[in-house]
């Protein structure tokens, strides 16, 4: 089809019409983009806060070694629409507790994590871990010095999200 042969309406049109509908498509796929980078990095900062409020509330129950304690918390956690599995190591790197089926790589960079943080993506899922860091604990003398014992790590959490679940559990439309 030879433009030149178009009456003049259809190419002034032509003129006007391919470049707004290029523009739409192209800012279209730069929204689609966008979103689906605020929804990604929304799942790992759900992650990350997961393991940030589960470590110290398993505190008691890694140092005491309580399995009632560590059970009821596993199972609030996966009890969360996006939680996939929930695993619990002591400070060895043994397994102490977990729920769900955990699909990990290498316990050993479970242990090497000293804060909070992401640690893998696999198999539709999105790995994090913490460490579960005992407080420490300040004693009083009657002689009035104080003794500060140092904070150590008691253990580490590791969870599993789904990698394709939405931020709060909300479903895509």
């Amino acid at each position: 089809m030879n433009p030149a042969r178009l009456p003049l309406r259809q190419r002034l049109l032509l003129t006007v019409l391919l470049p707004v509908t290029l523009l739409v498509v192209a800012m279209a796929g730069l929204f689609l983009q966008r979103g689906e980078r605020m929804t990604q990095d929304a799942i790992i900062e759900r992650g990350v806060a997961i393991v940030s409020f589960f470590a110290p509330a398993a505190e008691y129950g890694v140092i005491s070694g309580n399995a009632g304690i560590l059970d009821g918390l596993l199972q609030a956690l996966v009890a969360q629409p996006d939680v996939a599995a929930v695993a619990l190591y002591e400070r060895g790197g043994e397994l102490i507790a977990s729920h769900g089926e955990a699909r990990l790589l290498d316990p050993a960079r479970v242990k090497a994590v000293r804060q909070p943080s992401r640690l893998e993506q696999r198999d539709g899922r999105k790995g994090f871990a913490a460490p579960v860091i005992s407080v420490p604990l300040v004693v009083d003398e009657i002689g009035g010095r104080r003794q500060v014992c140092r904070c150590r790590s008691a253990g580490y959490t590791w969870n599993s999200t789904r990698a394709n679940s939405t931020p709060s559990g909300r479903r895509r439309c």
